[in-house]
């Protein structure tokens, strides 16, 4: 690439995690002139350089159907195949789907075209005329790349699109806690019930003991993933107000820091003495940031209530799953044979008419998100927001 190429393209995705991944290769797949941006060297996002490890919001209680989604279709039985896992059915009815971090990497790769995904590449400027967006640069290997967009599509995660053109975006003081996966092996033959209980015995007792510090005993366990004496497991990082660059570095810090002492604790424990550390998530899973400021905004009591629309773009299934500082979060749950409905004005922007919003950068209230930004959800949104593009262009809303 030469230092100042410029790309026109139909639609700009930024962010290839879930969400990105699923507005790129829909769009891509009927004939879209399409770039999506990453700053990872991989694509996924927290689906995989944070390992999450459940792709939870693609299986409804009850009589509930999803809307059409080719997409999920295509996805969704590859992560599975790749992964041989099963769906698991959890507390009152909610089920999921356990997956493996190669498995969903791969099938990224399976549905995006080679010269649809720019990886390892940063956003560095958006320029707005009027309201709507001119070009999109970013810097890719050392080299400046403009890109001229008939469409954006931010799925970035925390509104980089928004911010960077200087448009009002959404955010709260108090966000969901972040959180590190890591893995190990060599663990007890147990369930996850049985491990769970073991665990919090054994990482309890070295507090008491004074071998480990309340906050480093946050552990919980990734539903699903305990298979053949190993095990994900996750360290709960709250913090308030936004993550910045150096605030998000020390809480990555410390929280690394706070796994090696908790593995150093297991392995002084007879029950543990056996197990290894195998690895640690390439970067901290955060759950919430800035979100897009749409034409409407997905609240709570939507969420809580199941409020339905008849514009309705994504039906959304996923209780609302908020996590604090505890090991496990508050789940509020709507009733079964029931959704809410995330609309066409929650996925674009108020401000830009050629801004759109996916995954966890949609218009919603910091709880509602707590519901709609999970990996199921987030690709529905991806794919909608697509579809909605498209349309828009062949209508001709967009030039």
């Amino acid at each position: 690439m030469k230092d100042g190429e410029l790309r026109k393209v139909d639609v700009c995705v930024v962010g290839a995690g879930a969400a990105g991944v699923a507005a790129a290769a829909v769009a891509s797949a009927a004939g879209a002139e399409v770039l999506c941006i990453e700053k990872h060297s991989f694509p996924g996002g927290n689906a995989t350089a944070a390992a999450v490890g459940t792709i939870c919001g693609i299986y409804p209680r009850g009589t509930v159907d999803l809307l059409e989604s080719e997409f999920l279709y295509s996805f969704v039985p590859r992560v599975q195949q790749y992964s041989r896992s099963e769906a698991i059915i959890h507390k009152k009815g909610i089920s999921f789907l356990p997956y493996t971090i190669p498995a969903f990497t791969r099938s990224c790769y399976d549905v995006l075209p080679d010269k649809v995904l720019l990886t390892e590449t940063v956003v560095t400027d958006v320029v707005m005329s009027d309201d709507c967006i001119q070009t999109v640069t970013c810097v890719s290997d050392g080299k400046s790349i403009v890109v001229e967009p008939a469409s954006v599509i931010d799925a970035s995660g925390n509104a980089v699109v928004s911010r960077l053109a200087g448009i009002p975006c959404l955010e709260d003081e108090q966000h969901q806690a972040a959180a590190l996966v890591f893995a190990l092996s060599g663990l007890p033959p147990l369930d996850d019930r049985g491990l769970f209980v073991l665990l919090l015995k054994t990482l309890e007792s070295a507090v008491r003991d004074g071998r480990l510090s309340a906050e480093d005993a946050r552990i919980s366990i990734v539903p699903g993933s305990v298979r053949q004496g190993t095990a994900m497991l996750k360290r709960a990082c709250p913090y308030k107000g936004q993550l910045d660059v150096e605030k998000r570095s020390r809480l990555e810090c410390r929280a690394r820091s706070g796994i090696l002492a908790v593995f150093q604790a297991l392995q002084d424990a007879k029950d543990f003495d056996a197990c290894s550390l195998s690895w640690i998530a390439s970067t901290l899973g955060v759950r919430s940031g800035f979100r897009g400021a749409g034409q409407a905004v997905l609240a709570e009591s939507d969420v809580v209530h199941a409020v339905q629309s008849p514009d309705e773009l994504v039906r959304g299934v996923w209780p609302l799953e908020y996590w604090s500082h505890a090991r496990r979060p508050e789940m509020i749950y709507f009733p079964e044979d029931t959704h809410y409905s995330i609309t066409a004005a929650m996925l674009q922007s108020r401000y830009c008419s050629n801004l759109f919003f996916a995954g966890r950068t949609m218009s919603g209230t910091e709880r509602a998100l707590g519901s709609a930004r999970v990996l199921g959800t987030a690709m529905l949104t991806g794919e909608a927001v697509a579809k909605l593009v498209l349309e828009a262009r062949i209508s001709g809303r967009l030039a």
